[in-house]
């Protein structure tokens, strides 16, 4: 008996060095965390991001990656209508809680500045970004320790039944 407990316990501690996806494939990066809409077009770029009390977009170039400075940015989702301003080089506001109830906003973004003119539609999706994380690995190993546990624990009370014989 005392010759096949280290070969449990070490069995029981490899299963970590197993542990992998089986598939071998690489996985594409998880979305952001942070709710956000994204569009281009030739001319421009646009982030559109909720932050608390308001819609911060981020706008530049699509070609040069430049943030775009002194544009007039209209930004329309349902009855929604306003005028962003702009708060730095390249990033707009639009005051309002329009974009804090959950679901799918669709915005249309009409930027203007001194040499050309474009429409953006993006997709602001509030409904997941909260969504529980259901990982596989933490309850594998929740049940596994626990099984270990219960398999020392049996392993100890019939060592003592064997001694008290």
């Amino acid at each position: 008996m005392k010759r096949i407990v280290p070969f449990i316990v070490a069995a029981s501690l490899s299963f970590a060095a197993w542990a992998h996806d089986a598939s071998g494939e690489i996985h594409p990066p998880a979305p952001p965390d942070t709710p956000r809409a994204a569009a281009h077009s030739e001319d421009f770029e646009l982030v559109a991001v909720p932050v608390v009390g308001e819609l911060r977009l981020y706008l530049d170039r699509y070609a040069t990656n430049a943030p775009v400075s002194g544009a007039r940015v209209e930004v329309e989702s349902g009855a929604f209508r306003a005028t962003a301003r702009e708060s730095e080089a390249g990033v707009y506001t639009v005051p309002g809680d329009v974009f804090t109830a959950p679901g799918r906003h669709p915005l249309s973004v009409s930027v203007e500045t001194d040499d050309t003119a474009d429409l953006l539609a993006a997709t602001l999706d509030l409904g997941g970004a909260a969504a529980a994380h259901h990982g596989g690995f933490a309850v594998w190993t929740t049940w596994s320790g626990g099984g270990l546990l219960a398999g020392v624990a049996a392993m100890a009370l019939w060592r003592r039944r064997g001694r008290a014989a």
